[in-house]
């Protein structure tokens, strides 16, 4: 099968190839039908912006349609976004130092 967007996501848009979140591939009925759904993340050339792309193609054996979105945001307010609305977990070296000490003390053995 031929995918009718040369574009595909196997194809680098901006620059570097982007990152699949997922992707679904449906067949409908017995007509040969095929649907196709892709989501992906993509970082631009100057790793100033990232794209999420959302691609839809809906093939049968007469013909094929496509479509795709793409939300391109800067890195800097994704970065901000985050964590303004983002669960905040805080880890220190002295949390890590400690499990990796005790994890290093061999255990005393009573008979």
């Amino acid at each position: 099968m031929t995918i009718a967007d040369s574009r595909n996501s196997t194809d680098g848009h901006e620059g570097s190839m982007p990152l699949i979140l997922s992707q679904r591939n449906t067949t409908r009925g017995h007509t040969g039908s095929l649907i196709v759904q892709q989501e992906s993340l993509e970082l631009a050339d100057n790793q100033g912006y990232i794209t999420l792309r959302r691609y839809f193609e809906h093939y049968d054996p007469t013909s094929g349609e496509w479509v795709e979105y793409s939300h391109t945001v800067p890195i800097r307010d994704l970065v901000h976004w985050l964590m303004a609305h983002g669960q905040l977990r805080i880890h220190s070296s002295q949390e890590v130092g400690t499990q990796a000490w005790q994890a290093a003390i061999p255990e005393e053995r009573h008979p």
